[in-house]
């Protein structure tokens, strides 16, 4: 039991770490792919699109949600609920969102904001070669 490592147990180990730390790497290129910067705010009331936001424009937008009105605030790409009435307000304490892949989901209020990218892949986009 007490044997060391041969020179396959630490090939083996080198490549699992570069291939982590080029995975760890990668996923800042991930991150900036879901940024919003050509995104709108899609607002959905229990998975029904009912308004579209466009980022650009930094002002305050009123939804009706289950329990009363959501304040949207989009300033700088970013977006969040400024105001909402809700048992624990979690909607509000998400925060600001600038990437596509985080959602703001107030469940009380039935009221779910995503960000989607207006920027459509061509097919020259996914043309392999």
């Amino acid at each position: 039991m007490g044997e060391c490592m041969n020179k396959f147990d630490k090939g083996v180990i080198a490549v699992v770490l570069i291939m982590s730390m080029s995975l760890f790497g990668l996923s800042k290129t991930v991150i900036d792919t879901a940024n919003a910067q050509n995104a709108v705010a899609v607002v959905s009331y229990f998975d029904k699109e009912i308004q579209r936001f466009n980022l650009n424009e930094n002002k305050f937008h009123t939804v009706k949600g289950k329990l009363g009105d959501v304040v949207i605030e989009i300033k700088d790409g970013s977006v969040r609920v400024a105001d909402e009435i809700s048992p624990k307000n979690y909607c509000q304490t998400q925060g600001w969102v600038k990437h596509t892949n985080t959602p703001i989901v107030c469940l009380p209020n039935g009221i779910k904001i995503q960000l989607q990218n207006t920027v459509v892949a061509t097919d020259e986009d996914i043309k392999v070669k």
